[in-house]
């Protein structure tokens, strides 16, 4: 379901974000949880929309409503995204997306996943942070272009994932600790060290997707090279 009656809390200078939270147990997602992840990091929740269905919740940080498509069988795809892609019309040519009408870059997005799956990426040309419900697989599929110039932050452990472009919603979750990562700090304290492990954050118990890397969540988490097609098998547990 679709729910914006943010009006109370409006600020000025909105900005795009993504959050989302999946429970691997199938619990419903507390709809006091989501709506801190989204109070957390927009600046004007009065356009912020979730969608919430049973242990899935997506959320983003504009009004648009053309998030959700169904396949032919009834089953959902929901995104949520933070992107601006630059080659729509070639898109929507192979897609035969309907010409009369103004390319929408969300439900390109999701027609490109239905038709091509993990491949979709290197079909996309601009900067993009996203995260796509897949109803059928029971599973989310995620990328960050190569540029890395927005974000794809997430924490997993055995019973949840989360995700958002920003951090600080990460950290209003519960059952996120707040630990910090001495690895990272000292990688980027001495300019002469190489980063080894690009996922690293200031937070132990919090990643990042490196850029131009996809990433696709179910009983586990495969980190996936865009271009390469060099995968990384994570273990949920693996994560703890």
């Amino acid at each position: 379901m679709f729910f914006n009656d943010y009006s109370k809390y409006r600020r000025s200078g909105a900005m795009t974000f993504i959050a989302g939270i999946y429970h691997f147990n199938q619990d419903p997602v507390p709809g006091n949880t989501a709506f801190e992840m989204m109070k957390k990091t927009s600046n004007n929740l009065v356009n912020a929309m979730l969608w919430q269905e049973g242990p899935v919740f997506l959320g983003w940080s504009d009004n648009s409503t053309e998030s959700v498509l169904h396949d032919s069988d009834g089953y959902k795809l929901v995104i949520a995204a933070d992107s601006s892609i630059d080659n729509l019309d070639e898109l929507s040519i192979k897609l035969d997306f309907d010409r009369s009408e103004e390319p929408s870059g969300n439900l390109l997005l999701l027609q490109a996943y239905q038709k091509w799956k993990k491949d979709m990426v290197i079909r996309l040309a601009g900067e993009y942070a996203f995260m796509i419900w897949d109803e059928r697989e029971q599973s989310l599929f995620g990328a960050r272009d190569v540029s890395g110039n927005r974000m794809l932050y997430y924490h997993a452990n055995p019973n949840q994932f989360a995700f958002c472009t920003k951090m600080e919603a990460l950290l209003t979750l519960p059952f996120i600790e707040k630990q910090l990562d001495t690895r990272w700090f000292e990688a980027h304290m001495n300019e002469d060290m190489e980063v080894a492990d690009e996922s690293l954050t200031p937070y132990v118990s919090i990643n990042q997707l490196p850029p131009g890397f996809c990433m696709l969540v179910n009983n586990q988490i495969e980190i996936i090279n865009s271009f390469s097609r060099t995968v990384r098998n994570k273990r949920i547990d693996s994560y703890i």
